[in-house]
């Protein structure tokens, strides 16, 4: 038998039989008001927030285009297109309710090969010391911070390689062969 207790109490929190595990639940995702984040696409478009996850999708496809992110063409010999999936998430308020729905649409990157698909990872990223140093410079000279949240930040980055990536799930580009 398993007894667990806090310190200085006497009287176990749990008590488990010889043989007996625990597992952890999963988490679920829901929120008190119901809404789930939706794990896949099939998930998103049977849910019945289906008309907001399916305009967090356009907003997102639409934000690829505008940011010449991507374009459309044939899928030369001796390349792949890379597969890609959709990851949601509900924004949410200080208080609970519900901000927006947002769909990012992201590429399988684990599929890519070294050397072929790319050549070196880097994400730039400011330091914590950096920072400590930016926020006593704004203290001592009593300067106001403002915290500012790009949606579409992430599509500044430069790529040196060409990547091919396979139309996004619910959503037909071209004809086969484009990717």
């Amino acid at each position: 038998a398993c007894d667990v207790s806090l310190p200085d109490d006497s009287s176990p929190l749990l008590s488990l039989s010889e043989g007996t595990v625990l597992v952890k639940s999963a988490d679920t995702g829901r929120h008190p008001d119901g809404i789930v984040e939706p794990a896949t696409y099939k998930q998103a478009i049977l849910s019945p927030q289906r008309d907001y996850w399916i305009q967090a999708m356009q907003e997102e496809l639409e934000a690829l285009f505008r940011n010449g992110v991507f374009t459309e063409t044939h899928l030369p010999k001796g390349r792949r297109a890379l597969p890609t999936m959709w990851v949601f998430k509900v924004k949410r308020k200080p208080d609970g309710s519900v901000e927006r729905f947002k769909a990012r649409l992201v590429v399988k990157g684990f599929m890519q090969r070294e050397g072929i698909d790319y050549q070196e990872v880097y994400a730039p990223t400011a330091r914590t010391d950096t920072f400590r140093v930016l926020m006593a410079v704004a203290a001592e000279l009593d300067l106001e911070v403002h915290h500012v949240d790009v949606k579409t930040a992430f599509l500044n980055g430069e790529l040196d390689e060409t990547l091919f990536v396979q139309s996004p799930q619910g959503y037909t580009l071209s004809s086969d062969g484009h990717a």
